[in-house]
This record gives structure tokens, sequence and C-alpha cells, in this order.
């Protein structure tokens, strides 16, 4: 039996689906259509502690919230809040089928919650459990420019309205403060999409980074 003297230990387990429908907003990636947006929270207790985790990012959140909710938590309930014990234990139960997908982000939602929690417990920062903070700024860029069309079958895109659509996005991340910037390509042709990106250069200039994302088209 695990040794808890000097550890608290998980008492309840939670996942929470999120969902947005985003309407006439509605938005393409090369390989698909997002009618919606939605995330899963992972809610992990010990006392009167709290910590949070995300999953459920790539793909429909429902089965990473089965597979924690029906599979995992039993295992984890009443061990000690310790992160990377608690993960290199979930991830040799899953191992024989469970390397990648599903299984691996219910373990990784639940070991952001478990850090969180342990952060919290101590009263320090996550980073100073890992090591330390490297720095204490970083640099960011805007994802964006996806293709925006409220419509079945992305044939019928308006491809100047996307050019246009494109332009005036990425325009908005410089005016924000940006200094790079990723769009998304690959739904609509090499020229089409050529046309796209030649757009975002001219509306953001020469002095912004321009980075594209095929989404494995």
């Amino acid at each position: 039996m695990q040794n808890t003297e000097y550890y608290d230990i998980i008492d309840t387990v939670e996942v929470f689906i999120l969902r947005a429908p985003l309407g006439k907003a509605k938005f393409w990636s090369s390989q698909s259509s997002f009618p919606e947006r939605n995330s899963l929270l992972v809610k992990i207790t010990s006392g009167d502690t709290t910590g949070w985790g995300e999953a459920g990012q790539y793909g429909p959140p429902e089965p990473v919230a089965a597979a924690i909710e029906h599979v995992l938590a039993r295992r984890i309930i009443g061990k000690s809040v310790q992160p990377t014990v608690v993960s290199e234990e979930l991830y040799a139960f899953s191992r024989d089928f469970g390397q990648r997908g599903t299984y691996v982000e219910a373990i990784s939602g639940i070991d952001v919650a478990l850090w969180d929690l342990l952060g919290k417990k101590l009263g320090v920062p996550v980073c100073k459990l890992l090591g330390g903070a490297f720095r204490s700024r970083v640099k960011v860029y805007a994802t964006g420019c996806y293709y925006r069309h409220d419509c079945q079958d992305p044939a019928t895109i308006d491809i100047t309205e996307s050019v246009q659509a494109s332009a005036t996005e990425a325009k908005s991340f410089k005016d924000a403060g940006f200094k790079a910037v990723k769009i998304k390509v690959g739904l609509l042709s090499v020229q089409d999409d050529l046309k796209r990106i030649a757009a975002v250069r001219e509306a953001i200039g020469d002095d912004m980074k321009l980075m594209v994302d095929a989404n494995h088209a």
C-alpha cells in the first residue's frame, strides 16, 4: 500500500464538458468544419483544496471524459497528491491499449490538475515545483484566419470574400500588437490559398512574421 504519511490524498475526481455553439461564426480548417468550441475540465479535490486541468481538445471531449470518469479516476482516488507518480502509474496501466489519443489526453488532464493542486497546497507556483522559471516573458503569436464560412460544402466558399476576410483579421492582430501570426491553409486549392497568403502579407507588412498551418492537408 502506498505510504501517504507525508502527502495529502486525492478525495474526488470530476469532469466537466464545456460547449459553445458558434452559429453563423462556424469556421473550417483543412480537414473539417467547427460548428462549436468545446473543452473538458478536470477537477481534483484533496481536502478543501481543488486543482484544475484541461483535456479533450483534439476531437470530441466525451471519450476523454469517459476514460477519466469510468476508468482512471477509480485508480487514483485515495492515492497521494504526487503528480509524477500518478501519471507514471496511469500510463503503465494503459500502456497496452492507450499509448496515444484518448487515454494520453485523459492522463494529461489529470496531470495538470494534480500539479495545480500540489502547488496550491504548498503555496508555490507550479514552475517552482518543476525547477524554477527560465524566463519572465515569452514571445506570443496570433493564430487565426480560419476559413470562416457558414456553409455545408467548402466548394461553395466565396474565394474573394475569404481572401478579404483573412487580410482583415490578420491586420487586426497586427493592430493588437502581435509580432507574428499563423494562418490556416489547405482547405482550398493551392492557387486560392496563395491568394489568401498574399493578401495577409500585404495587410500585415514585411515586418511581421507569417506562418501557415495546413492541418494534415
